[in-house]
This record gives structure tokens, sequence and C-alpha cells, in this order.
């Protein structure tokens, strides 16, 4: 699987409801805090298993999907936050 590029940073921690949510869960994935809101996952140490288990974690949160390819286009906890408040609640 290909790896997306490297983020830059903003050193901004999650905002809103939403991008702390995401943040919590990669926390709990990763083993560690999630405090700027624009590091990628991958940077972070996620890989593809960590990407599946996110994105059905994601999911079982806040019933909305996203797919590998947004999670791969859109490797920020912002990023994330926002595609998934884009996105129509499943079931």
């Amino acid at each position: 699987m290909e790896r997306p590029a490297p983020v830059s940073p903003s050193n901004e921690p999650p905002s809103g409801d939403l991008e702390r949510g995401v943040a919590e869960e990669w926390h709990k994935l990763l083993g560690r805090p999630v405090t700027v809101r624009d590091v990628g996952f991958f940077e972070l140490g996620g890989n593809s298993v960590l990407s599946m288990r996110l994105i059905r974690a994601l999911e079982k949160r806040f019933g909305r999907r996203l797919d590998m390819r947004s999670l791969l286009s859109e490797p920020t906890v912002a990023a994330m936050a926002s595609a998934l408040r884009d996105r129509r609640r499943v079931g």
C-alpha cells in the first residue's frame, strides 16, 4: 500500500468535539496522545492494520464511515473530522 506524503503540522491542538473525538480514537490505537490537529496518522506510527481498526472505531463512535481512500488522502485529525462531518450517517 502506498503511503501518503508527510503532512506539515500546524501545532494547533484538535478543536471541537469531532476533532477531539478523532484524536481520542487515534490515541487508543496508537498508544500515545494526539495533541496536534494537522499531524498525519502514519507519521505517528499508524499502519494498514491500524487504519482498518480506525475506520471501524470511527464508524462505531460517530455513525459515519470513512473508506481507506479517504483515510489515505486525509490522514490528519482535522481532515478526518471534516470528512466525517460531510458523510451521511450509516444505518
